[in-house]
């Protein structure tokens, strides 16, 4: 995933921008053309879930 000019891979730490939690990034799913599902893997060990528009 792109975005930003900044290439994001699998085992990555990505923070999201709206509410700030970062994790290392397990999965991507596409959802449409410009928008990306995002899991997240956290400190707790818990799975989080992002929405994320690429342009």
């Amino acid at each position: 995933m792109t975005l930003g000019g900044y290439t994001y891979q699998v085992g990555d730490l990505f923070t999201t921008s709206k509410t700030g939690i970062t994790g290392r990034i397990e999965k991507f799913v596409p959802m449409r053309h410009n928008v990306t599902k995002v899991m997240l893997r956290l400190a707790n060990n818990q799975t989080r879930f992002a929405m994320v528009k690429t342009y």
